[in-house]
Formats: C-alpha cells, structure tokens, sequence
C-alpha cells in the first residue's frame, strides 16, 4: 500500500512541472521510472519522502547557508523543502536573491543530500503565485485576485508564463499554486491569493495560469533549463512537378525544384545531360551532430558560457541556449499517388507494400554499398557520467546484463562482439559483409561461432547428465537384484532348519471356506 500510494505522490510531483504541449512522453515511461526509485529506497527513505521542511529554518540572520544544521536534516532522508530565507524579511536592503544566487544554494543543497541520501536528491518548492517574488529581476505581478478582476484569460497564461520562467531560472521547479479555494467572505479576511468567489471565473482564470506555468517548464524536475520543441520536415517528391523542400515547425525555410535539374544551362555544352528528380529507393541517415564547444560545460543553465565569462550579457544569452537536445521521433510518409481517397493515399513509414524498398534494396545491394568504403561498426566512444549512460536499459528498468561502461567519460562497450553502438546498446550483426545474403538474413545477438559454442556445451551437459543418470539406475538395479537374491537364500535356508515345517506342510484344503 505504502509503495502504491507513493508512486501516486511521485507521479503528482513531476506532473506539476510537467510540459503540457508534450503528450507523446508515455505514462508509463514515468511509470518506469517511478518504480525503480522507489525500489532502491529502504522504508527510512520512503518515510522520509512524505515530510516537508521548512527551507528557512537552514539560514542565519545574515542569509548565510548552514550547512552543517541542513547535512542533520539530510541524514534523516528528508525528500522535500519549501519555501527559503526571504519569508521572514530583508536584509541590508535585499529582498531575495539573484537567479544564480538561489541555484548556488540549490545545487549546494542537493550535493549535500545526495551525499547523504544514498545519491536521491529532494524536491523544492516555492510560492510564485503572482510571479517570482523573492528572485531578484524578476517580474512580479499584483495578487491573483486582481488578475482575476481583469476577466481574461490570455493575460493569466502570460501571467502564469512569466512566473513559471522566472521561478524556473531560478533552479525551482515546483510552484506552490495557484490558489483554487472558492472564496466568499465580507469581512475581507486574507483571500487576495484567490480568484474570486465565482466557480467558473474561478477554473477558467486557473486553466490558463496553470498553462502558462508548464508553457516554459522542462519535464525533468531536475534541469534548470527551458525546453522548445521544433518539427524538422523534408518533403521529397518525384516527378516533373517534383521539389525537395525544407521546412522548420511548418514554414519552409529552403527548396530545390526538378526544373533546376533538368533545365540546367547549356552554355557551350551541348552534351550537358538533362538530369531528373532522383525516383529511386534509398537511405535516409539523420545527422544531428553538435559542436563539443556549444553552450556550457557542463551543459546547465547557470554556468559560465565558454570565454572568459565576464561579460554578463554574453551569459545571459548563453542561458538561453538549448542545454540539452533529443530527437523525440521520427515519422516517415510514402506517397501513394493522388488517385487514392484522400484518407489513404499517405503511407506511414517507407516500405509500403506497393513501394517494398527493403525487397528493392536486398535485391540490388550492390548499387548501395561500395567495396572500398565498408560500413563501420561504432563501438562506445559515446560521452557519458555513469555506467547507466552505456548499457540495455539505462536509468530506466533494471536488468543484471551491463553490456557498458563509463571509462574516462566515454562509454566502453562490455561485450564488443555482442553489442555496439555509441552507447553499447545496440545488438551486433552476426556477420559485417555487406553482401546481399547477409543482409537479407541479418541474425541479432551473440556471434554465431559463441552461440553454436554455448548450444554444444548444452548439449553435452545433457548427455552427461542422462548417462550420470542412467548409472545410477543401473546401480539401484543391481543393488535391488543382490538384496531379493539374499532374501532367497534366507528363506531356503530356513526351510533346511525346519524352523518353517507346518507352513510347507499344510494341507491342500481351500482357506477360503474357512472364512465369512
């Protein structure tokens, strides 16, 4: 129950800074990774998950961190604090702290909890109901109710927007609102952190606050960073009227036509051939390489861009660089022709069943591969921290085969002949040639000469084990045979002694009658 009820809990927490606009992250990814935290905590550390302290009682009167009062705390496995030092007032004329500031505290604060809490760190959270009132620079916006006064819901998402960017930069990503009670008393008590008394003035305020603050929020609650998604899009079409085009979120930003191949200029060659829209099947290699000098090192919003790092302006907008980049998908369309129902005349993926590339290219291999270039298998080489960035399974799941490791901050593949790939994750070819056999008959997992190997110590193991079995039988046989022989033996040898006369001598009557 306690395990159930928990996952709950954690599943609340990453929800709060969940991205909204981002529904193809799965639940049960989060699932997954709920469970393996939770199966790596003893009871002092799942009881210590359900208490919350106060952030401010770590804090000397100079706002100075007492890291000694707060390492106490974090041997009692605390998992979450609130709030900070400025609730209680300023100090020498401020009235919070810088950005930086808070993640210097923040970051120093969870060293010292995963030190002591077996390397789980704690949630934070803070009150930013009407902006990032105790980060200095930041916007700060009248009570909620006022913004409720306003009766538009447009400017409570930028409200919402601009607090949870603000709050977030600061290295918090959890926002202690907003305040949904509904509020009705004319004695004016302290209800201006509400919207009002009227229900649905009440949820529509909130719904679109409650957008803005997940609008700029990344999905990990541990990354102090924004995150933006872009669709990339190359269209490909063949023909007279063909184009290949590249679009960024549905814009497209550069084209090639088929008239500038085959309306080449001829100038005094004559012989120039008239070139076509290339209709034929192919690979499609995605290259999402990223220069090892981009941003930060390491890649977290806070730090000092590459340079000398004095010049605050070029940080700030080293700050808003991506820290971090992931392909989430990629989906393929095959046009089927434009004499089809518009519903089904676009293919998912690119071996339809009227288009069968793959059959195309296993047929024709030769025309793909060239023998003086051979494809290379990557074997690790792949930056990394842990182990777990070089392994089947990674954070998420657990699983007894590490086909990695983390040597010198790059990924060394355990198994080089079994897996490869930049992170040791992916299973080799039982065979490299590049012939059409082998790719149409491409075999996954260990090498074909170790899996043969292994099959045939299986099989003598067997027949060892049978024929191991088989002398025991005989044994148990001839030991069962000797022991009725000796019992043959006794009895004959009681009928020489007599001993057993009236029983060899009775007569021949029928016992039977004898009986009821």
């Amino acid at each position: 129950m306690l395990k159930s009820w928990f996952a709950a809990v954690a599943c609340l927490a990453v929800g709060l800074v969940a991205h909204e606009s981002t529904p193809f992250v799965a639940a049960d990814e989060w699932d997954a990774q709920t469970d393996v935290i939770i199966e790596s905590m003893d009871e002092d550390q799942l009881v210590g998950q359900m208490v919350q302290v106060a952030f401010s009682r770590f804090f000397n009167k100079d706002k100075t961190f007492d890291e000694d009062k707060f390492r106490a705390y974090a041997k009692l496995k605390i998992g979450s604090y609130l709030s900070g030092p400025w609730q209680s007032g300023s100090y020498n004329g401020k009235y919070g702290w810088t950005a930086q500031e808070w993640r210097d505290v923040l970051s120093r604060a969870q060293e010292i909890v995963k030190e002591e809490n077996e390397g789980h760190p704690f949630i934070f959270g803070i009150d930013s109901l009407h902006g990032a009132g105790f980060t200095s620079g930041a916007v700060l916006f009248g009570q909620p109710i006022n913004g409720a006064a306003t009766f538009n819901p447009d400017l409570a998402y930028t409200m919402g927007h601009i607090a949870g960017r603000d709050t977030l930069a600061a290295g918090t990503p959890w926002i202690f609102g907003p305040m949904l009670e509904i509020s009705q008393n004319p004695l004016w008590p302290r209800v201006y952190e509400t919207f009002g008394e009227d229900p649905y003035l009440v949820s529509t305020i909130a719904e679109s606050l409650i957008k803005g603050i997940q609008s700029d929020i990344d999905r990990q609650p541990h990354a102090g960073g924004h995150l933006d998604f872009l669709t990339y899009q190359l269209e490909w079409v063949t023909g007279e009227e063909g184009y290949v085009r590249w679009s960024l979120d549905g814009s497209p930003i550069f084209e090639v036509t088929t008239d500038a191949f085959s309306n080449v200029p001829q100038n005094s060659k004559k012989n120039n051939p008239q070139k076509v829209m290339l209709e034929e099947p192919m690979y499609l290699i995605y290259n999402v390489a990223l220069s090892s000098s981009w941003g930060t090192t390491p890649p977290n919003a806070g730090r000092e861009c590459r340079g000398d790092g004095n010049d605050p302006v070029a940080n700030a907008i080293c700050d808003s660089f991506p820290m971090y980049m992931k392909i989430d998908y990629i989906r393929l369309y095959q046009d089927l022709g434009d004499d089809l129902p518009a519903d089904s005349y676009m293919q998912v993926g690119c071996d339809p069943a009227s288009h069968p590339t793959k059959k195309w290219i296993d047929a024709h291999i030769d025309e793909y591969v060239d023998d003086d270039n051979t494809w290379k298998e990557v074997s690790g080489k792949a930056f990394c921290t842990k182990d777990n960035d070089c392994t089947i399974g990674g954070n998420v799941g657990t699983t007894a085969l590490k086909t990695g490791k983390c040597v010198k901050s790059r990924c060394q593949c355990t198994y080089s002949t079994s897996w490869g790939g930049p992170r040791c994750t992916t299973a080799l070819a039982g065979s490299t040639s590049t012939s059409a056999s082998s790719l149409s008959s491409r075999a996954y997992g260990p090498p074909m000469g170790l899996s043969l190997g292994i099959a045939g110590i299986i099989v003598f193991l067997s027949f060892i084990s049978v024929y191991m079995a088989m002398i025991a039988v005989k044994k148990e046989a001839a030991a069962l045979t000797k022991t009725n022989a000796q019992g043959k033996m006794a009895g004959s040898m009681v009928d020489e002694n007599g001993l057993n006369h009236s029983t060899n001598q009775r007569p021949k009557d029928n016992y039977s009658q004898n009986f009821v």
